[in-house]
């Protein structure tokens, strides 16, 4: 919805600008990095502690919780090679109240990024089956 912020973001980590990143929409995710991971969050003002529009290396056990908005409604975290989320319909968009999109199908609880530089955990404080099993 904001291809602006979504382009900055994604080349912010180096990413093509089409990559695919977290689409965050007026409350943010609660993410664990067990990697050293590069990110970007850009477009609305979200209660983070994380800067706006700078890319920030985060260190391995870095816990992220990205709050409500605080100015605007939409926002981008885009991470160092991408987000490894096949598409769907030619999308990468996940909708889960209507189990529609690539990630509804596992509940999103977790996904791992392209790169294999982090774990990301949607609201889950259960360690990532994914990154346990080295997948």
């Amino acid at each position: 919805m904001d291809p602006v912020a979504l382009a900055l973001a994604n080349a912010l980590v180096g990413n093509p600008v089409h990559a695919a990143a977290l689409e965050i929409t007026i409350l943010g995710p609660e993410l664990r990095f067990e990697h050293v991971t590069l990110v970007a969050l850009c477009g609305a003002e979200f209660d983070s502690g994380l800067p706006r529009n700078r890319p920030v290396l985060l260190a391995p056990g870095t816990r992220l919780s990205i709050g409500r908005a605080a100015r605007g409604a939409r926002a981008y975290l885009a991470v160092a090679g991408g987000i490894d989320v096949a598409p769907v319909l030619g999308s990468r968009s996940t909708f889960l109240p209507g189990r529609f999109g690539p990630a509804a199908s596992a509940g999103w609880k977790d996904a791992r990024c392209g790169a294999a530089t982090c774990c990301l955990c949607w609201r889950t404080r259960r360690r990532c089956r994914r990154s346990a099993s080295g997948r």
